[in-house]
């Protein structure tokens, strides 16, 4: 049987046995992005994306019941939640985490999952930690068993059977097996998953180069599942290259549209298509889609997208209109400048560093549809306004690309491109307008002895400058010469215009408003169309069937746009109040689809799935020390949400830094809230967009939900203090020597909080420490390997607190006697007292690796003793104090 049937029978069993599909989990992933494949490719950096995965490896914190151990002495979910904690405090402890950073935490992890083998959560934070460290043997791994423990989950599904797939060596291996999983005998698999399975085999149907092949695996991807968004848009790209079909174009990008229904650029595309058949009406409501999600996104609409919004209201209202939008807020704006002026002057205040009115301008591109506007309405005085706008706003660009020419290393041949190109923009307009003409050829001859290099690039003007000074059919003739452009095309109708050549002038400017309809030279040429009194030829019969195909797009496409909480519900609630100062809080996060469509669900997609939970302690007046920060979740477990159908999770709510420093401070009762963010970003203003403040904490702007996120608080609730910590050191000591495990437990966290972060009036002497110390070192000899475990996880180690060196050399001393007496380590204890008990290279602990079969454990030792002698902090040697493990870092989540 080949390794492929086996992993599909063995699915298909697993989803035999569930009865019912998984309503809930525990889970604590954060990964910034879906593991798969385009990890980094939301809007944040690579390093930003890199802590928020390695502040959020915790994902098993949470305890879940049954299951066996898959390699190590013991099943323990207490064990492995602080096994998680301490890898992940450790990971947190560098700036920038590097693989072998990664490795370690994946390491560690891995011996984590294996104490709770039923902890989904705990699984993919495996898997996220051996992605980031290149260990794909170990993320496969812990895939089986995250499918195992949840087979609904699809993302996971999807990442296991591509690298079964991948591993076969042939193209022909690997679609046969393609064959297999898109077959009768792979129905039982999620179609979200086939789907892109699908559009993987047409890619490499594509590659081996039989188009056949690759169309029909296409067509299945996008019959599979609507929200495969990759393959609508593929769809769509392959049948415009092979049609010319303006209605088809359209259907496929409404196909594209249903996949991801709030992308600016699928509204920006359609409009497009609609206005090339001069379906300009229907093409206004995608175009102001469009606009509402680029502001949404950036706070601003992008230049070229103003440019065809001002384009499209031309062609809708007329040229005046334009006008009279653009013109009074450029006066106004300017009056404002003069008057600062005047104010400065009467005030005998310097002016220098004033911007002059005149220096307040518009983009090249609108400045360009002003111009067109203005000679479209003969208004010549508003003309000469414009161009010399336009004339400032040329020089003060070919000044910065000329002082950037001198400067060593930069790539001349594509400076100078720029600057023929703003020169040439320029001299077209002159051209068009007729103003300045003669001084055409002038700044030609001038700028070429300047730049002798660039006489070459300036054939195009020879058409414009022939026309500028009435020698039409010679500029006829000249752009015969060169390659079709726009303005070439609108120097032809132009020229044919003036000669006279009525049918032909209005053939080129029908091309012209259909091929640039939402263009400035489109909307002026449909307005030459018009006052040849053949304007309505822009609208084909191909828009008029296109107007019906647009109207079968539902009005609740447009909602969508401006409010999340029409297409989706997030609610999150705190599961437990009081909370006792040894448990974790957990919150239950419920994320539902309320369209009337599947929607994809993950980063970048429609419902997003990264989440930024926000913790708050109301009251620090009883001594809470350390800052609190927030995690960042990614509820990347599902490739797409149907109609009414929920997510819900249950998840720690406190980073894991937090839970330690809550762990460290049982004495203290506080009263905490927390804020859940869906699709958070910075909160930055508009005068402020290229300073961006990426901090969970930023002081300056602050992280607040996207606006097409929602957000959930909780209810304030009390975390109770531990009662232990009230006891006085002999009280301690007896609780210690209990014969009661739980109290053991309690005791030796409580010892822990007073010794590493006693309260003012509770600070223990020299004397007590010794004390209380000695007792821990005999209770860890007489301990079972769970509870050694435990301690040397949860107590602070010599760097932090001095009087623990005797305990840390307790502990590697009796690994060392048991491995020479008995022959036996147990991996569990070994892992921990490597990481939070090893500060020295030559340390006799790393001669017992030979007792162990575990080969991670040599994995742990030979990233310790490295880091110990490249003198590389790591949780082992850290301290003293809090501020030593929880370090302020800019990025989110740590």
């Amino acid at each position: 049987m080949s390794r492929y049937e086996t992993e599909f029978d063995e699915y298909d069993r697993m989803k035999s046995r569930m009865n019912q599909p998984m309503s809930s989990m525990t889970i604590y992933s954060t990964a910034s992005q879906t593991i798969l494949g385009s990890v980094f490719r939301s809007r944040v950096g690579l390093a930003i994306g890199a802590a928020a995965i390695s502040c959020a490896l915790a994902s098993g914190m949470g305890v879940l019941e049954g299951g066996d151990a898959a390699g190590s002495s013991m099943v323990d979910p207490v064990v492995a939640k602080y096994l998680t904690r301490s890898a992940v405090l450790d990971l947190g402890l560098a700036r920038v985490p590097s693989p072998t950073d990664y490795q370690l935490a994946a390491t560690l992890l891995s011996i984590a999952s294996d104490l709770d083998p039923t902890n989904a959560p705990l699984a993919r934070s495996v898997i996220e930690a051996a992605w980031s460290a290149g260990d794909l043997k170990t993320m496969i791994e812990a895939t089986r068993r995250v499918i195992k423990i949840d087979p609904d989950d699809t993302v996971s599904l999807l990442r296991l059977v591509s690298s079964v797939i991948n591993n076969q060596q042939t193209i022909e291996g690997r679609l046969k097996l393609y064959d297999r999983f898109l077959g009768d005998a792979g129905r039982s698999i999620d179609v979200s998953v086939r789907s892109r399975l699908a559009l993987d085999a047409a890619l490499l149907e594509r590659e081996s180069g039989n188009m056949v092949g690759f169309v029909e695996r296409l067509r299945l991807a996008t019959t599979l599942d609507m929200t495969n968004k990759a393959a609508a848009s593929l769809a769509a790209q392959y049948h415009s290259q092979l049609t010319e079909d303006s209605v088809l174009h359209l259907e496929y990008q409404i196909k594209l549209l249903f996949a991801d229904p709030l992308d600016a650029n699928v509204h920006l595309t359609i409009a497009r298509v609609l206005a090339r058949e001069g379906a300009f009406e229907s093409a206004q409501r995608f175009l102001e889609n469009a606009l509402s999600l680029f502001r949404l996104d950036s706070g601003r609409v992008p230049s070229m997208v103003e440019e065809v919004r001002l384009t499209l209201d031309w062609q809708l209202l007329g040229p005046q209109q334009v006008l009279d939008t653009l013109n009074p807020v450029l006066m106004d704006q300017r009056n404002e400048a003069q008057a600062l002026i005047d104010r400065y002057v009467e005030e005998n205040l310097p002016t220098d560093d004033l911007m002059q009115p005149e220096e307040i301008l518009y983009d090249l591109g609108v400045d360009r549809i002003r111009l067109l506007a203005s000679y479209n309405l003969d208004d010549v005085e508003s003309m000469r306004s414009v161009l010399d706008d336009i004339e400032r706003t040329v020089n003060n660009e070919i000044g910065s690309i000329g002082s950037l020419l001198s400067h060593q290393g930069v790539d001349q041949r594509s400076l100078i491109l720029r600057l023929v190109n703003q020169f040439s923009n320029f001299q077209v307009m002159r051209a068009i307008v007729g103003l300045d003409s003669e001084k055409i050829r002038t700044d030609i001859e001038e700028i070429v002895k300047t730049i002798p290099s660039v006489e070459a690039y300036f054939s195009l003007i020879e058409p414009m400058a022939l026309y500028s000074e009435g020698s039409y059919e010679l500029a006829l003739e000249e752009a015969s010469k060169l390659s079709p452009t726009s303005a070439l095309d609108l120097i032809r109708g132009l020229s044919y215009e003036r000669l006279g050549r009525q049918e032909e002038a209005i053939e080129v400017f029908a091309e012209v408003s259909r091929s640039y309809a939402l263009d400035s030279f489109g909307a002026f040429a449909r307005s030459r169309l018009i006052h040849f009194g053949v304007g309505e030829m822009t609208l084909t019969d191909a828009g008029m069937k296109m107007v019906k195909v647009a109207q079968t797009v539902p009005d609740w496409i447009d909602q969508m746009n401006s409010r999340p909480s029409f297409f989706m519900y997030l609610e999150m609630s705190v599961l437990d109040d009081p909370i006792e100062s040894l448990d974790q809080t957990f919150v239950s996060i419920r994320l539902q689809n309320r369209s009337p469509i599947p929607l994809a669900i993950g980063p970048s997609q429609p419902i997003d799935s990264r989440f930024l939970l926000l913790p708050r302690i109301d009251d620090r007046s009883n001594g809470f020390q350390g800052k609190i920060t927030s995690q960042v979740i990614g509820l990347n477990h599902r490739l797409r949400l149907e109609p009414r159908e929920d997510l819900i999770v249950t998840i720690p709510a406190d980073s894991v830094q937090t839970q330690w420093l809550l762990q460290m401070q049982p004495n203290t009762s506080i009263r905490q809230r927390y804020r859940l963010l869906q699709g958070f970003r910075p909160r930055v203003p508009d005068t402020v967009l290229n300073r961006i403040d990426l901090r969970a904490d930023a002081s300056v702007f602050g992280i607040v939900s996207s606006p097409l996120g929602l957000t959930s608080e909780s209810k304030l609730f009390q975390r109770l203090i531990l009662k232990e910590t009230l006891f006085t050191v002999n009280e301690l000591i007896e609780g210690l020597t209990s014969d009661d495990e739980e109290t053991r437990r309690r005791c030796v966290v409580a010892a822990a909080g007073r010794l590493l972060l006693p309260a003012p009036d509770a600070e223990l002497s020299a004397s007590e420490q010794t004390e209380l110390v000695g007792t821990l070192m005999d209770i860890y000899t007489v301990a079972d390997a769970s509870e050694r475990a435990r301690m040397i996880l949860l107590l602070p180690q010599r760097h932090q607190v001095s009087k623990m060196m005797a305990f840390d050399d307790h502990v590697v001393g009796l690994i060392v006697s048991d491995a020479l007496i008995d022959s036996r380590v147990d991996p569990i204890v070994l892992a921990a007292a490597l990481l939070t008990r090893t500060d020295a290279s030559d340390s006799p602990i790393f001669e017992v690796l030979d007792q162990v079969s575990d080969p991670r454990l040599t994995i742990v030792a030979e990233i310790i003793r490295a880091r110990i002698e490249s003198f590389t902090p790591f949780l082992g040697t850290v301290g003293p104090g809090v501020d030593s493990i929880i370090r302020p870092n800019e990025a989110f989540g740590r």
